[in-house]
């Protein structure tokens, strides 16, 4: 899923929606990240629910199944109610039920992949990647019953979102899965819909339907790629009477502008964690502030853009170079005093509560 994350989910919140326009600013940070599978911050039911949530509701937005106004309030901690209910002016609610298909195995892959610091390949292609077809009909089943028992009731309408918990889209061949799930002729008790998602990509009514929403470059969810697909939209497609050629240098300007940010802060975060690690009598409050701030810049930009977590990543040991000589430069200790390759892992970096020793 996301990328990193500094608190739990709140269990109770309302959000209004207003229009269209104001519709990124309205969600805010809801949803926008998800933490670690393992640590003091890993994610927690409320975060991966929102997290689903949001991409959700930009998928129906893209594909112009979003009516607005609307408010939404998460009735998670509600005996029998779905985990968020949506309402419009004219009285109409819809309930939205989150639940998970995967198997402990697959989890425990997952969890051991992540720490590795894994990539794609080897959870798209692990073994061990469950059936996704046999395991969203085993939750309808499972929801369904629920429903018979009374729960789920208290709105108008309610829709069940099942996802995968997997960052780099573990499932293999989905579409193949959910179309074979969908001939299977499955019994949609009490729900009105079922919608899948998995990382950034959201099926709209499996059993119906279904259509396919590739959120990954929406604005409300990632905003480099956002960027790079709009270049690549103009200057494909163009369009008569625009300045097509400094519109697109200004977008590859904004996108360059967060790379070059997140660059910066990284190498302020690295030069003052070599310097409480090497200079122990010199710790004060100022360079805790100073890897504060840098650890809380880096974690905005990655919520707005979390694509740019590999480049983050592929910019430490560059940053760490010109850290470790500015260190130097600052510190007066002798080259031979500091580690010549980074130390830190990317967890450790975004963690508030890591501080070397």
């Amino acid at each position: 899923m996301g990328v990193i994350a500094k608190n739990t989910s709140e269990a109770r919140w309302v959000r209004e929606f207003g229009q269209p326009a104001s519709f990124d600013d309205d969600l805010g940070t809801l949803g926008a990240w998800v933490g670690p599978r393992t640590g003091h911050d890993r994610r927690d039911k409320g975060q991966k629910e929102d997290y689903v949530l949001r991409r959700f509701l930009v998928a129906l937005k893209r594909s112009n199944r979003l009516r607005f106004p609307l408010k939404i309030e998460a009735t998670r901690d509600e005996p029998n109610q779905p985990d968020f209910t949506i309402a419009w002016p004219d009285g109409f609610t819809m309930g939205v039920e989150v639940t998970e298909a995967t198997t402990p195995e697959w989890q425990a892959e997952l969890t051991r992949s992540e720490e590795r610091e894994a990539r794609g390949p080897l959870l798209t292609e692990s073994a061990s990647a469950p059936d996704i077809s046999e395991l969203i009909a085993k939750r309808i089943a499972q929801k369904g019953k629920k429903f018979d028992e009374g729960a789920y009731r208290g709105t108008d309408d309610c829709v069940l979102i099942i996802y995968e918990n997997a960052e780099f889209g573990g499932f293999r061949d989905k579409s193949a899965d959910l179309n074979r799930l969908r001939k299977a002729s499955i019994a949609l008790t009490g729900f009105s819909a079922v919608h899948f998602v998995a990382a950034e990509r959201v099926w709209l009514d499996i059993l119906g339907s279904q259509e396919l929403v590739d959120v990954s470059k929406s604005y409300e969810i990632d905003f480099a790629n956002w960027i790079a697909d709009q270049v690549e939209k103009i200057r494909l497609q163009g369009d008569e009477g625009l300045d097509l050629s400094n519109i697109s240098e200004e977008l590859e300007a904004l996108g360059r502008r967060d790379r070059r940010a997140l660059k910066s802060h990284l190498r302020n975060l690295l030069v003052h964690l070599l310097k409480w690690q090497y200079q122990p009598q010199r710790r004060s409050d100022s360079w805790l502030r100073s890897i504060g701030n840098a650890r809380a810049e880096i974690e905005d930009i990655l919520s707005d853009s979390p694509s740019l977590k590999s480049f983050l990543e592929e910019q430490i040991d560059a940053e760490f170079e010109k850290a470790r000589a500015q260190a130097i430069r600052e510190t007066g200790l002798g080259s031979n005093s500091l580690p010549d390759d980074c130390p830190y892992k990317v967890a450790a970096l975004v963690d508030d509560d890591f501080l070397p020793e």
